[in-house]
């Protein structure tokens, strides 16, 4: 860092710029309760069940459409190979709950058991999911952004490294990678 302490704080200026930038990209989806990830789900897999060409289900308005659904797409298929559910089988059963329900009660205690056993694994699927694409896009714009000093400052580069190499950054390809216990 003494080497060049100009460019040190200069890369570090921008690599945290660019990091807070592609974290409020590639967030978690977002959903208010358990019935409304629910109808999120229903739509998700609606879309992608028939093929469809037109606009697709948007929640994670961040992203852009196609890596959205990229992302739900692989959510899901890690769910069901992890798990060995169906996810149309799930969701559409828990529709069948929600569906079924008089209105006289406030809360829904075995709904919500069913729905966490049905899903809990999903969200944190999803988590994971998310944070290796956000590391992904990391790493590679800070290759771009590391690239021209490499040579130059190499000890402030494999600082900045070290740095990416955390578990909160690592690269999902070097290992450190969770699709959930």
């Amino acid at each position: 860092m003494q080497s060049n302490p100009e460019l040190f704080r200069e890369l570090q200026s921008e690599l945290s710029k660019m990091i807070n930038d592609i974290s409020i990209t590639y967030q978690q989806l977002d959903y208010d309760y358990a019935e409304d990830l629910l109808d999120r789900l229903d739509q998700y897999e609606a879309f992608l069940a028939s093929d469809a060409t037109g606009d697709p289900p948007r929640f994670m308005p961040k992203l852009e459409a196609e890596e959205e659904l990229d992302h739900i797409r692989e959510v899901i298929r890690r769910w069901e190979e992890q798990t060995g559910k169906n996810l149309r089988e799930e969701v559409d059963a828990l529709k069948a709950d929600v569906a079924a329900r008089t209105g006289e009660e406030q809360f829904y205690p075995e709904f919500q058991k069913k729905f966490s056993l049905a899903f809990d694994d999903f969200i944190k699927i999803e988590v994971a999911e998310i944070l290796e694409r956000r590391n992904r896009i990391i790493h590679q714009k800070a290759e771009t952004l590391f690239a021209p000093h490499r040579e130059s400052h190499p000890e402030i580069i494999e600082h900045f490294e070290a740095m990416l190499s955390t578990p909160q950054y690592a690269h999902p390809d070097q290992g450190v990678r969770s699709s959930a216990p």
